[in-house]
């Protein structure tokens, strides 16, 4: 396996990390919501921080030929 196989790799698997962190930070707020319960600040700051490094993961130069 050669190094680029290997970084892409890493990408996709840090992609779905982010990806899924994103996710259950959303239906934690949803589900706080429903249940009418103050939402924790870690939820919001989870889900942001993910979804700014999952926006930086896609648009960054290392993975030009990976994604798209």
């Amino acid at each position: 396996m050669n190094a680029h196989e290997q970084s892409s790799v890493w990408i996709h698997r840090i992609g779905i990390v982010f990806g899924s962190i994103v996710a259950g930070s959303l239906v934690d707020i949803i589900t706080m919501t429903i249940i009418g319960r103050p939402i924790p600040g870690i939820f919001a700051i989870l889900g942001l921080v993910s979804m700014a490094g999952l926006a930086r993961l896609l648009v960054s130069p290392l993975n030009q030929g990976i994604f798209g």
